[in-house]
């Protein structure tokens, strides 16, 4: 259930990766259960940074999937409101993340 953030200076790497962020909806922590798909990045949505007094310096959204390995007639049971239904995550951060690797982080 965690997202991680992938860094370098340049196309070649090197590459860098760190957590950003922990899943917070209940059944991403079930993977044997259930199942993530289809991330979109949605810039479209993402806050200008820096306005009204903001610390932050860039911000990222995007949105996931998460459907039952069981097939669909669980669905519709008691607690699997957050199942195939577009789950929309926004991370914001203090300092632009890059690569330890590059010599102007």
């Amino acid at each position: 259930g965690d997202v991680t953030l992938n860094t370098a200076p340049a196309v070649t790497g090197p590459w860098s990766s760190m957590v950003v962020h922990r899943a917070t909806v209940p059944n991403q922590l079930h993977f044997d259960k259930y199942y993530t798909y289809a991330v979109k990045a949605h810039p479209e949505l993402a806050k200008p940074v820096g306005d009204h007094h903001d610390t932050a310096v860039a911000e990222i959204v995007f949105s996931f999937m998460t459907n039952r390995r069981d097939g669909i007639d669980k669905l519709f049971e008691e607690g699997e409101l957050a199942t195939y239904v577009p789950q929309f995550v926004r991370i914001r951060f203090d300092k632009v993340p890059c690569s330890p690797a590059d010599p102007h982080c």
